[in-house]
C-alpha cells in the first residue's frame, strides 16, 4: 500500500512538472494514472475545418526533429470539433493511453492547443512518455503581443519567421511591427522609391550603413505567415512625428529643420498636399 502510495505521488509530481512545462501555464490540468509513450513516427488526422491547421503544425515540428505523418482518420494525435466551445480560443487536450485529442470549437483555439501539445512533445524528447491528463486552456488576455524595432535595427525576414513560429508556440496574438521612424525606413513604398534608396540608409548604431528594408512581396509573405499562425500584425509607421528618414529622402516636405540632424520642424505645409504613402 505504501509503495503504491509512493509511485502515485511521484506520478502526480511528474504530471505536475509537465503542466508548468506548458508556457503559458494552462488554466485547468487534471493529471491522470498512467502515461502514454510518443510513438516514433507520430500520426496526426483532423476533423473538418481543423485539417487546414496540419501542414503548418508538420511544417513546425520538423523544426524540432519531430517528424510527423498525416493520416485520414484515427491518428495518434486527433483534432477534434466541439461546438460546445464559445471562446474562439478555447481548447480541450486529452492525453490519454491511446492518444491525444485536442479539441475545441475555432480554428484559433486548435491551433493553441497543438501549441501546448508541440512543448509537451518537445520536453519529453524522441519515443518519450507523457503522464497522462486532461488540460482545459484558453488565454487570460485577449491582447498578448510583442513589439520590434526594425527602423533603428534591421534584423530581416528570416529572423521575423523565426520570431513568429515562436511567438505562436507561446500563443502571442499581437505583433506591433516598428518599421519607420527618424533612424531608418524598411518598408518599400512604390510610388515614392526614395524612401528606401535615402532614407533606408543608417541605423542606430551606423548612420551609413547600407539601405535594408523589406519588399512588398516579403511584406505579403510575413502577413500570410502571421496570418497562419492566428497572428494579427500592427505596422507602426510615424507620421508626422519621427520622419527624418522620410524627409531625408524627400526634403522638399521637411518644412525646415535644424543643420545638426534636419530634424522636420513641420511637416504639413500651407499650399502644400502631403503625399499619400499607400
Amino acid at each position: 500500500m505504501k509503495n503504491t502510495f509512493t509511485l502515485l505521488m511521484i506520478m502526480l509530481v511528474s504530471a505536475q512538472g509537465f503542466a508548468q512545462e506548458i508556457i503559458p501555464r494552462p488554466n485547468d490540468y487534471n493529471p491522470q494514472t498512467g502515461m502514454v509513450t510518443i510513438q516514433r513516427e507520430i500520426t496526426i488526422s483532423a476533423d473538418n475545418e481543423f485539417s487546414n491547421l496540419i501542414p503548418g503544425f508538420m511544417e513546425t515540428t520538423q523544426k524540432f526533429s519531430i517528424h510527423v505523418r498525416r493520416k485520414k482518420k484515427n491518428g495518434f494525435i486527433r483534432l477534434v470539433q466541439n461546438n460546445t466551445f464559445n471562446n474562439p480560443e478555447e481548447y480541450r487536450l486529452w492525453i490519454a493511453p491511446n492518444g491525444i485529442v485536442i479539441e475545441a470549437g475555432f480554428p484559433n483555439g486548435c491551433f493553441y492547443g497543438l501549441q501546448s501539445m508541440l512543448q509537451l512533445m518537445i520536453n519529453a524528447g524522441k519515443e518519450g512518455s507523457l503522464p497522462l491528463a486532461v488540460i482545459n486552456d484558453h488565454p487570460r488576455y485577449g491582447w498578448r503581443g510583442v513589439m520590434v524595432d526594425e527602423s533603428r535595427h534591421f534584423i530581416g525576414k528570416t529572423e521575423i519567421m523565426k520570431l513568429l513560429d515562436f511567438m505562436a508556440m507561446y500563443k502571442l496574438n499581437k505583433f506591433h511591427w516598428h518599421l519607420t521612424d527618424s533612424q531608418g525606413w524598411r518598408i518599400k513604398i512604390k510610388k515614392y522609391p526614395l524612401l528606401t534608396i535615402i532614407g533606408a540608409t543608417g541605423n542606430s548604431s551606423d548612420p551609413e550603413a547600407t539601405a535594408q528594408f523589406y519588399t512588398q512581396k516579403e511584406i505579403t509573405e510575413i502577413v500570410q505567415y502571421a496570418n497562419d499562425r492566428f497572428i494579427e500584425i500592427i505596422p507602426e509607421i510615424d507620421m508626422p512625428g519621427h520622419a527624418t528618414a522620410a524627409v531625408k529622402a524627400y526634403p522638399e516636405f521637411s518644412g525646415g529643420g535644424s543643420e545638426k540632424k534636419n530634424i522636420p520642424i513641420l511637416l504639413f505645409i500651407p499650399g502644400k498636399r502631403v503625399p499619400t504613402l499607400f
